[in-house]
């Protein structure tokens, strides 16, 4: 079993100059303990966000990282290395194609901090809809995916659409590395899968069968259509990813509306509202204490 690196470790392995994680616990964020290790990082806040997007280009497996400080890239090779896992393991599961293979994961990318439609999905494939859904549990076994589903009373509404996010960055820059004609996904959209996976690792420390189904973390849906992008028990506690350095108040107007509080997780900004403390993705990353899932075994 190989695990990608979470962004600190990245930090760490990659040799950029900044200051051991306080290794923060989430409810820390809402107060005070937060906002003082996040202003005491800001000094530090154009390394964090230089780091944290090249990461977003070049992920955490540790072959990835170590052809980026060689070569100031990550190699085709590795590249053909990770394709070749994800075919094994989606055969594995059945398919037998490998153009399917590479159109499962361009649909994925397509879709990115948005619903899967399965039957669509399955159409497009030709495949059936419960075929598609167990190509995509492969993958979630395997820890390349992790699914994410819309809370209801606690529990997952596993009859809903869920969301789908890869576990590591380089996963969702793979299609391009394979074909040019496949769609990238925007920063703003990888940086929402790396906050999946810091959320998952705070929340699911040292477990290693939750890629499927988090029993802690999901995304809400309002009654009158609005989302919130994570909602984590217990509690409920709330966050927002919106990858920009200059968000409106309009971003946390669901949060703030459905939970009276909650976290905005933004690209640069910090500056706090009364009720939504403000964090770069980097810091926030970096802060939040993300527990024991190991790099590699």
């Amino acid at each position: 079993m190989l695990l990608p690196l979470s962004f600190p470790e990245f930090l760490r392995c990659a040799g950029y100059k900044v200051p051991e994680s306080p290794h923060l616990q989430l409810d820390d964020f809402y107060g005070v303990v937060g906002r003082r290790a996040r202003d005491e990082a800001l000094v530090y806040l154009d390394i964090f966000v230089a780091a944290f997007e090249t990461y977003l280009l070049i992920g955490g497996f540790p072959q990835a990282v170590a052809s980026f400080l060689e070569t100031g890239s990550v190699s085709d090779g590795f590249a053909r290395d990770l394709w070749d896992v994800v075919q094994a393991d989606l055969h594995r599961a059945g398919m037998i194609h490998t153009e399917q293979a590479l159109r499962l994961l361009e649909r994925v990318n397509a879709s990115l901090c948005g619903w899967v439609g399965f039957r669509e999905l399955a159409d497009a494939l030709g495949v059936s809809h419960p075929t598609v859904g167990e190509w995509l549990s492969a993958l979630a076994d395997s820890y390349l995916l992790i699914h994410l589903y819309q809370e209801t009373g606690g529990m997952p509404a596993i009859d809903r659409q869920r969301k789908v996010y890869p576990t590591d960055p380089f996963l969702a820059q793979l299609p391009t590395r394979l074909s040019i004609s496949s769609f990238t996904p925007e920063p703003s959209q990888v940086a929402e899968s790396v906050l999946t996976m810091t959320l998952f690792r705070g929340l699911h420390k040292g477990s290693l069968d939750r890629f499927d189904a988090p029993s802690r973390l999901f995304y809400f849906r309002t009654s009158s259509g609005g989302e919130v992008d994570f909602l984590i028990h217990p509690g409920p506690m709330v966050a927002e990813s919106k990858y920009v350095d200059d968000p409106s108040e309009r971003e946390t107007r669901a949060m703030v509306a459905n939970f009276e509080r909650g976290l905005l997780i933004t690209r640069s900004a910090f500056e706090d509202t009364a009720t939504v403390p403000v964090y770069p993705a980097s810091i926030f990353c970096w802060l939040l204490d993300q527990g024991d899932l190991p790099p590699g075994t």
